[in-house]
């Protein structure tokens, strides 16, 4: 029988977005409800990395390990699924979190999003933590705000509650 990878699921991910920094030495401190989600996985190694060179993404190692397996066999789009993937790469590294909440977001990856000793945004979406800078926040935020009641409106005939 084989064996499956043990993963805790008491803690469901955080619904909230939190303030939160990257201090001096890039890592960051996350928001208590990240940390205790992020310390339910019984792997308690991550992979940070960015998919748009935009939004850094902290990713368990079991959903990072399925991103891969995408990389390795999707055969739709070979040409994005190797810029993507080289992307991950170029800007991603392993990392754990230090018994004070704290994650190294990479250099080339924090240089790129400009969060080095910065405020940032933390939220979760899709598999993973995201990181925002206050620039791609407050841009998500004006997006978001463009005709909302509209959106909720069509939303709600798909099922929205």
């Amino acid at each position: 029988m084989p064996e499956i990878e043990a993963q805790a699921v008491l803690v469901e991910p955080p619904k909230a977005i939190y303030h939160a920094r990257v201090d001096d030495k890039g890592r960051l401190k996350l928001p208590r409800d990240f940390e205790t989600y992020l310390r339910t996985f019984a792997e308690q190694t991550f992979f940070v990395t960015t998919l748009d060179e935009r939004v850094a993404r902290i990713y368990p190692m079991p959903t990072w390990r399925e991103n891969a397996s995408f990389f390795e066999n999707c055969q739709d789009d070979p040409d994005s699924v190797e810029e993507v993937a080289f992307a991950t790469r170029i800007y991603g590294a392993e990392s754990s979190l230090d018994r004070d909440g704290r994650i190294l977001i990479p250099p080339p990856l924090r240089r790129k999003l400009g969060i080095e000793n910065q405020p940032v945004w933390v939220g979760y979406f899709k598999g993973a933590v995201e990181v925002y800078s206050e620039t791609v926040y407050q841009e998500l935020m004006q997006r978001a705000s463009v005709n909302l009641k509209d959106k909720v409106k069509a939303l709600r005939k798909l099922g929205l509650k």
